[in-house]
């Protein structure tokens, strides 16, 4: 069943749902932190919150400046459940840095997020990402063979161990619910 929901106000029962996994959404909502207190409400008591989101590196910046897809800006407070972070008219308006204001710094993010903890985080994708068209629609998908793909990804890994501040294009966050 396909169903279109507002992330700020899904139209879930509390406490009814395991799960809810977001493929670079936050960059696109006006209060994130409203959909993460939504996703409190409707998750049950250590239900999971599977974030993959853009990372702003250095290199996602270039490609970024590039293509001029999307834009950023670090002149929003995330936290704040009043602060409009993209225009809630648009929903292609999109800030990139906001996962990194949410979730860059993890003691920040527990400090200003009682109901939800940080399981994991991880930096990941260099090439992989811009090869999937990952960065703008307007990019062609080259098909690669499997082993191919296998040694980019490997290659993936050791590059962004070099420095997560350069060059991961992603981050991929697992929150918990910890409501009472």
């Amino acid at each position: 069943m396909t169903q279109i929901v507002d992330a700020h106000q899904m139209p879930f029962e509390n406490s009814s749902l395991d799960f809810i996994i977001t493929n670079n959404v936050i960059h696109h909502l006006s209060k994130p932190i409203v959909f993460l207190n939504e996703c409190s409400r409707v998750l049950r008591k250590e239900g999971k919150l599977l974030i993959q989101e853009t990372h702003l590196s250095l290199f996602m910046r270039i490609l970024i400046n590039i293509v001029r897809h999307e834009g950023y800006s670090y002149n929003v407070d995330a936290f704040d459940s009043e602060a409009i972070c993209n225009d809630p008219n648009d929903p292609w308006s999109a800030n990139l840095a906001l996962a990194d204001l949410l979730f860059g710094d993890s003691k920040l993010f527990a400090e200003k997020v009682k109901y939800l903890k940080i399981d994991s985080k991880k930096y990941t994708e260099f090439f992989i990402w811009p090869l999937s068209g990952g960065v703008a629609h307007i990019i062609p998908v080259p098909n690669i063979n499997r082993k191919l793909l296998e040694l980019i990804n490997f290659l993936d890994k050791i590059i962004i161990s070099i420095s997560k501040n350069i060059f991961p294009l992603q981050i991929q966050i697992v929150l918990s619910n910890n409501k009472m």
